[in-house]
């Protein structure tokens, strides 16, 4: 399942959330007229602001350092989401935190949050939180750019900007804008997934490959076990069976029927307790800087059960072996 987490995961916060191309981060926070000028850039298609500044947010004896976003009420190029994927417009006033930041914190909507800025005159806030939306990475907090510059008492300033650009002008935008004094940083958000890409599937296929194996020995252990604990029970019935005229095939089809049978009706049970032991995993896996969530596909529990229907074919030939040795006359001799 951790593969599917991880490329939902990516899909929903790099493809579905954030839609820009190139997040550009200012040395200084810049006037309006730098961010329009980069906004007219050749290649440039569409270009949105954003204002952050670093706080330590406090509600009841807990306290958090992050980061507040400042960006337009209904921002097109880095949107919110809620749990449903729909966009979440910013409202005027409050304050809205992820989902992360609230357990965090441990609030919900319409609980008043006291905000230390710690930059410029440090001022102290007291802002309701008005929403709370889902995201994947990071502890954020955001509110309406607008309001956040009435707070600080400043002009319509920008510490960075987020770009869509023409597909085939990218590199040339980037190395246009790394070339600027007050631009800090530029990062190229295909660049930033294919890194991530890479680093996660390198190690989740390592460990995908390790479970997967490790599953199918147990699998065809139990199976095998449980075919060798009926064989050996019923071994003077199968015999029985073999002497008074039944081929191999026919014998050997009654008891890997019952296995067949119970085989099948394990794998929905299996996938339930899966489930459950990938929420568990999940929750231990929590941390502030992501949240991984619980996806799993179709396809995923496919090759679960594929995985024991193999382990259960490999059992079953070798079962089939050992039915066609039995020993007709010694297992007919002995006692029950």
């Amino acid at each position: 399942f951790s593969l599917d987490a991880v490329n939902y995961m990516m899909d929903f916060q790099f493809r579905k959330a954030q839609r820009q191309d190139l997040t550009v981060t200012f040395v200084e926070p810049a006037t309006a007229s730098v961010v329009y000028e980069i906004g007219r850039l050749p290649g440039v298609i569409d270009s949105e602001t954003m204002r952050s500044v670093a706080t330590r947010i406090h509600f009841a004896n807990r306290a958090k350092r992050v980061g507040i976003m400042g960006l337009e009420s209904t921002p097109q190029l880095y949107r919110l989401l809620n749990t449903g994927e729909q966009p979440v417009a910013i409202p005027e006033f409050g304050i809205m935190l992820n989902t992360r930041l609230a357990e965090v914190l441990g609030v919900v909507p319409g609980d008043l949050l006291t905000v230390e800025v710690l930059e410029d005159k440090r001022p102290t806030l007291n802002l309701e939180v008005t929403k709370i939306v889902e995201e994947y990475s990071g502890a954020n907090a955001y509110m309406n750019k607008q309001q956040l510059h009435k707070l600080l008492k400043e002009s319509d300033v920008a510490s960075g900007a987020f770009l869509k650009v023409d597909s085939n002008r990218v590199n040339e935008v980037f190395h246009e804008l790394e070339l600027r004094p007050g631009v800090a940083s530029v990062a190229i958000k295909d660049a930033v997934i294919d890194s991530f890409q890479a680093t996660m599937e390198k190690s989740v296929l390592v460990m995908r490959t390790f479970i997967a194996g490790f599953a199918a020995v147990i699998a065809i252990g139990v199976v095998y076990n449980s075919a060798r604990i009926s064989l050996s029970e019923r071994s003077r019935d199968l015999a029985t069976m073999r002497v008074i005229g039944f081929s191999k095939s026919e014998v050997s089809t009654v008891l890997l029927a019952e296995i067949a049978l119970f085989t099948l009706l394990a794998i929905p049970v299996g996938w339930i307790f899966g489930f459950v032991l990938a929420a568990v995993m999940v929750s231990g896996l929590d941390t502030d800087n992501y949240r991984i969530p619980l996806v799993i596909n179709p396809s995923t529990l496919g090759v679960a059960a594929l995985v024991v229907v193999v382990a259960t074919v490999i059992s079953a030939i070798i079962v089939q072996r050992r039915i066609n040795e039995l020993d007709l006359i010694g297992v007919l001799k002995t006692r029950e």
